[in-house]
């Protein structure tokens, strides 16, 4: 569900483009400086009882080569997603299953979480998708 998740995100943001500046599971060496990574962060949560519910998370981590683009890049995500809610999300995986976002929440801010090894800034959010198939 993460490759369904960061396409979703990608059409939500201005200038995303996954396999360039988004990175979808991990980020690759080669990743450009300035990237979004899409990681599963727990993964699913089934709904107990709700066969048609599922909880998912996901963490978005922000790099760039300044502490401001980096957090500028980061609440441009969180601006666009949080607290949104009735969103379609596509299956893109051969017998995947679409899902409605019913609402998509931070579980905080963005935060930042240090510089990596080359000095690069970093930002990172966690976000509950409540979703049921759709």
């Amino acid at each position: 569900m993460i490759k369904e998740i960061s396409a979703w995100i990608s059409t939500k943001v201005a200038g995303l483009t996954i396999g360039g500046n988004v990175q979808v599971g991990y980020r690759a060496q080669d990743a450009p400086v300035r990237c979004h990574t899409f990681l599963e962060s727990g993964g699913a949560i089934p709904a107990f009882g709700l066969t048609d519910r599922i909880d998912y998370l996901t963490q978005v981590a922000t790099r760039a080569e300044t502490y401001q683009t980096a957090r500028a890049d980061a609440w441009a995500i969180f601006n666009a997603i949080n607290g949104t809610a009735g969103w379609q999300i596509s299956a893109l995986l051969s017998g995947g299953q679409a899902y409605e976002a019913q609402v998509i929440e931070a579980l905080a801010a963005p935060h930042y979480i240090g510089q990596d090894e080359k000095g690069a800034f970093e930002f990172s959010t966690n976000y509950l998708f409540r979703m049921k198939k759709a």
